[in-house]
């Protein structure tokens, strides 16, 4: 056989996985699939849900940190096949035993990017799969995960490019404007203060919360608007206390965009607006019309209305100072990061605080980063 054929052949046993032959795996590789393996640290999302007092927006924080998981995983064993084809086995068999509650899913998606080793991978995987790679307690235990909804982050998203050139002059007016004057407000009022000043906000905003119950036909939330509003705003000294939710009156969620989406208006695109941060058209114009619910409106000249919104932003962003920072530091896309972390506070906004359903959530965290 000529020189150049045996070493033609001899590529391809290395390039292809020729059977029988097998090869170590670095140690390094080895420790990249191990480390993607590991389960993922708290991501801020939850901390700013946990501060937001939202506790399905914490649970599908944490669903979005375990599908960050998988997709770090399988981000590390595509590109250590892409890098080492004869390894391609070896590797998906490392992947498997690092997380068994994803072996048959990383398997799945090897064999998809490459299909030319779905033979190399089926043998590494191994018949049947319990007994090559028995599942761990907690992942026999776990439900089969929802099927995708069909709509994607560029599809709720499709205005990106101009969305992210005005997230990027929000950002920095936020840090070199609106986080500094949060930063000073929170370092002269004590605790109780601050309190004191959202729940007089809250307060503030009963009118457009009982226009939008009435138009929903929520009756009972609306009853229980009126109650906090006329308890609140007597006893309470104008909102300054909450002595409503200590009689068992609690405060729900309710704004004109919850009202659209109830009457089955669709939101429309994802949109930056410019200062007042992420929205969606529905949910810009039912912002809107809750101002124009709002008797302020009709009392106060303008100057003195735009105070008081700018004062209500920011007591919303003083609250929130920690968990941003947190999340602009740890995020690989903090425009993804806030956009996602927009869509899953909204969708509890939308369903009135009612556990979210599977394949809800798995539409949120199409846009996780």
């Amino acid at each position: 056989m000529p020189r150049r054929h045996r070493f033609r052949i001899a590529l391809l046993v290395v390039l292809l996985g020729w059977p029988g032959v097998a090869a170590a795996l670095p140690a390094v590789l080895a420790q990249r699939i191990a480390e993607s393996a590991q389960a993922s640290p708290e991501p801020a999302h939850a901390a700013l849900a946990r501060d937001l007092g939202n506790p399905q927006l914490a649970a599908a924080a944490e669903r979005a940190a375990a599908e960050h998981r998988r997709a770090s995983l399988h981000a590390v064993v595509i590109e250590s096949i892409a890098t080492h084809p004869a390894l391609a086995g070896e590797i998906v068999a490392a992947a498997a035993r690092a997380a068994p509650d994803l072996a048959d899913d990383i398997a799945a998606d090897a064999k998809h990017a490459f299909p030319g080793f779905a033979a190399t991978i089926d043998a590494a995987r191994g018949t049947p799969t319990a007994q090559l790679f028995p599942p761990t307690p907690a992942a026999a235990a776990a439900p089969a995960p929802a099927p995708k909804a069909p709509e994607t982050a560029e599809e709720r998203d499709p205005w990106e490019g101009v969305n992210r050139a005005i997230f990027a002059v929000n950002d920095t007016l936020d840090i070199y404007l609106f986080k500094p004057v949060a930063q000073g407000y929170g370092a002269l009022l004590p605790e109780p203060a601050k309190e004191a000043v959202r729940r007089l906000f809250g307060n503030l905003a009963s009118p457009a919360m009982l226009a939008n119950d009435l138009l929903q036909f929520e009756l009972g939330d609306a009853a229980v608007t009126t109650g906090r509003f006329v308890i609140n705003s007597t006893v309470g000294l104008a909102g300054l206390f909450d002595p409503a939710s200590r009689i068992g009156l609690e405060k729900h969620p309710s704004d004109f965009g919850q009202t659209l989406n109830a009457w089955g208006i669709a939101s429309g695109p994802y949109l930056m607006a410019p200062v007042l941060g992420p929205t969606t058209i529905r949910h810009l114009v039912g912002r809107g019309v809750d101002g124009l619910f709002n008797p302020l409106t009709y009392f106060l000249d303008p100057i003195p209305r735009t105070g008081i919104s700018v004062a209500d932003g920011l007591t919303l962003r003083e609250r929130v100072i920690e968990p941003l920072d947190t999340l602009r530091a740890t995020s690989i896309d903090y425009y993804a990061a806030i956009r996602s972390l927009y869509f899953q506070d909204r969708a509890a906004v939308l369903r009135r605080g009612q556990p979210p359903k599977a394949s809800e959530l798995d539409v949120l965290f199409e846009s996780t980063d």
